[in-house]
């Protein structure tokens, strides 16, 4: 995570510390206190999703590469039967 944090976009971060850190969140934190919502809780996932979506902001500047798509585009695929 610090390594990621130390990068300049843009980066592809590893989702599986985000997932990891959602469902840590999830399961150790009740979702009502007292009767009343933890919004706490709801705090710790706003800024989990939060942290994702600044990676999501930034944009690749490559040029396009038609030869390239061609040839992804043309490889088989795998049926879904």
């Amino acid at each position: 995570r610090n390594i990621l944090h130390s990068k300049t976009l843009p980066v592809i971060p590893y989702i599986a510390v985000y997932l990891s850190d959602l469902t840590f969140i999830d399961e150790g934190n009740p979702d009502m206190i007292d009767g009343y919502i933890n919004y706490s809780k709801h705090d710790l996932v706003y800024n989990a999703l939060r942290e994702i979506l600044v990676y999501k902001q930034s944009r690749y500047e490559y040029e396009e590469n038609l030869l390239l798509q061609n040839y992804l585009s043309a490889l088989p695929s795998l049926d879904t039967k």
